[in-house]
């Protein structure tokens, strides 16, 4: 894991590749301020305190929406294709499950779920 292969400039490693840099760093007696560059060595310390101490490493970034609410999400848009977002959204809400409307969209986005673009008139208007 060299800096210079990454055109990212911030990296993020796994807690994988946390666990395989900790073990590189153990050859060498874990002294590695000249030989890391992908992080800081101090980060690279707390990683080490955090093992020895047996406290995991916790993935970066926010939770994932839970499963069932993704169905429930498919199924109340399902049935009711002509519903947006907000509408989905506040039947969640009725049914006490608090949950933004972006995320409500961007998981019918995500599924190809929502009312279609075009609209639906049934009676014409008479020009005037």
């Amino acid at each position: 894991m060299l800096r210079d292969r990454i055109a990212a400039t911030r990296i993020v490693p796994t807690p994988e590749e946390r666990a395989e840099l900790l073990r590189l760093g153990k050859l060498c007696n874990h002294d590695v301020n000249d030989l890391i560059t992908v992080v800081v060595p101090e980060t690279y310390k707390s990683w080490l305190r955090k093992a020895r101490s047996n406290i995991g490493f916790k993935r970066s970034g926010r939770r994932r929406i839970v499963e069932a609410i993704r169905r429930l999400i498919n199924r109340i848009a399902g049935e009711n294709r002509d519903w947006s977002y907000r509408r989905v959204c506040g039947e969640l809400k009725k049914l006490g499950i608090f949950i933004g409307d972006t995320t409500v969209r961007n998981i019918m986005i995500e599924d190809d779920l929502g009312p279609s673009m075009v609209r639906r008139y049934d009676k014409l208007v008479p020009p005037l």
